[in-house]
């Protein structure tokens, strides 16, 4: 959740994602590595910013913040499809006044392909 907040206030700050840039051309993957490791940096300081600004004791893991930053805003296709159903079923539960629909945040966790509802 706050590497998802982190990557909004990161996009915010300069109109696009962490890890987002274009495409290389001629031989320039040490810029991009460069680059990646210039949205590392932004995104931790952002992060420290953030948390403070929160009083929050947490800190983040930095291999998290390199993940976000390596994947450029880029979405998996299987994860894209189990939330779209998941969005496509709690509509038809909107729809048809039928069961329960999720109640307030769901977090849906790829690798170990489980889903959490959490009350906020």
């Amino acid at each position: 959740y706050i590497g998802l907040r982190l990557c909004d206030a990161f996009y915010e700050k300069f109109n696009r994602y962490p890890g987002e840039f274009p495409l290389s051309t001629n031989d320039e993957t040490n810029s991009d590595q460069r680059q990646l490791e210039i949205d590392f940096n932004d995104l931790k300081q952002i992060g420290r910013q953030l948390l403070n600004s929160d009083r929050q004791q947490s800190s983040i893991r930095e291999n998290i913040l390199q993940e976000l930053c390596r994947y450029g805003a880029s979405e998996l296709h299987s994860i894209s499809a189990f939330i779209g159903g998941c969005c496509a079923q709690e509509a038809i539960k909107l729809i048809t006044h039928q069961y329960t629909p999720v109640d307030n945040v769901l977090v849906y966790n790829g690798i170990r392909q489980s889903a959490n509802v959490f009350k906020l």
